[in-house]
This record gives C-alpha cells, structure tokens and sequence, in this order.
C-alpha cells in the first residue's frame, strides 16, 4: 500500500494471475468506508512494491503517477490520464527493466530504482528521458556481487542517493544489506559480502526504510526481526505522503 500526499490511497490485488492497481479517493480523511476503484489491470503477475511520485503545479501538489514493480522485466506507470479508453481516469505505461522487478524506489528528482529479484541487477532510470535511458554511468548496474545483492526485495534512496538494498538470501549464519552510490555514477559502498552480521540480528531482509534521522530499518523473514542500522545513512524528509504533500518528496529534512 502506499498515500500520495493528496489523502488518497493505493493498493494492489491479483486474480486469475492479473495485477490491479486499486485507488481509494480520499481515504486518509474519510469518516466512514470508501470503495476502492481499480485504476489498472496492467502491473504484471506480481505487483509487490509501489510508490507515488512528486508532482506539482504553481507549487501545489497535484495527482501524480503510481510507479509499479510487476514480478516481470518491468515496472508499470500508472498516470491520471482523460484519454479515451483509459481505465477511470488513468493510463498504464510498460517502463523497461533490467531483470525481474521487485524492490523499486523513487529519487528526490522522480529518478527510478529497482531491483531484480533474479539477476540482482539495479536499474536506475531518469525522469527527463521518460525512464528509457539510465541515470548516468553506471546504471544498469550489473555486477552485484561485487556489493553483496543477494535476490533483493526491496530498496531505498537516503538524502544522498545512496541506495539500501536488503539481501534476502545470505551466507551461511549472518545477514546482509548492500550500499550503491548513485550520485555521479552508480559506485559501489559495500563490500562483496555485503554489510553482514550475526543471524540472531540479521537475516533474509525482506524491506528497507531510511528516516529522518539516517537510520537504516529492515524487516525480515527469516526470523520475523526488524533491525535498525543506527545512523547508517542519511537522513529523509519523513513520512512520505507528508514529503510529497509539502514538496519534500526524499529530500533532506
């Protein structure tokens, strides 16, 4: 599930192996139960990760686009869109991916994240090109052993572009989280192994948050754990729906 800022909330669902994207209009300030709409049937056989993006008009934020991981080599956008044919009110665009999506995360600028769950490949996207041309150097990154991604489900950008990854295979009695610079160029931070330790605090991460005061949070289930990195990032104007609302959308505080 995921706010965009505006108080309405999205989820998705599968039947008969199609994805939906469902939009509940107004949710966070509702008095009583509002029926969801479906807002796309196009987000591939395993839509896990979603998340808003930032969009603003003469400084006030406006309907933006809900990005989509599939399970595919994927990520869908979904955009309010008074096109005919569109499905109540928004379109749904196939954005290209370097692997099977999985984790997916936006930048302070709409730049795209994601991870494959497969390859462990990070596609990083930027927004200026319509998210069909990478970042910068760097992107795909394509060599994740050398950091430690091990089939990641999940990942976050910090204040600076740095981006999270949790490992959710690991070696033998330790867990890992994976660090990719991608300011400039896409540069790794962590070592082969990952940033690794003992299995009664770390294992088999399953998502990833940086809040506002740079701390690293993953959940797991390997051992139904949640660890805190203290410090280990930098810090995120938090929660989101407020970042995007106030046009903080993952910047420092």
């Amino acid at each position: 599930m995921t706010a965009d800022g505006l108080g309405n909330v999205y989820f998705t669902a599968v039947t008969g192996g199609v994805g939906s994207l469902y939009r509940i209009p107004g949710a966070a300030s509702a008095a009583s139960a509002v029926a969801p709409v479906q807002i796309s049937n196009g987000v591939g056989t395993n839509p896990v990760r979603l998340m808003p993006d930032l969009q603003r008009t003469a400084g006030v934020t406006v309907q933006g686009n809900i990005f989509v991981s599939t399970g595919t080599t994927s990520v869908a956008e979904v955009s309010p869109s008074a096109a005919v044919g569109n499905l109540n009110g928004f379109t749904t665009t196939v954005i290209n991916t370097s692997g099977n999506s999985y984790g997916l995360s936006l930048g302070p600028q709409n730049n795209l994240f994601v991870s494959a769950f497969d390859t462990g490949t990070i596609t990083g996207l930027t927004a200026t090109s319509g998210y069909t041309a990478p970042i910068n150097g760097g992107f795909p990154f394509t060599t994740p052993g050398t950091i430690g991604v091990a089939a990641p489900t999940s990942i976050a950008v910090d204040g600076r572009l740095n981006v999270w990854i949790p490992n959710n295979t690991n070696g033998t009695g330790t867990g890992s989280v994976s660090e990719l610079g991608s300011q400039n160029t896409a540069t790794g931070l962590s070592p082969s192994t990952g940033y690794q330790k003992d299995s009664t605090f770390l294992t088999s991460g399953r998502a990833l948050a940086v809040d506002q005061a740079g701390n690293v949070w993953v959940a797991g289930d390997g051992a139904n754990f949640i660890t805190e990195i203290v410090g280990g990032g930098v810090p995120v104007f938090q929660p989101y729906a407020l970042g995007l609302k106030n046009g903080r959308f993952q910047a420092i505080p």
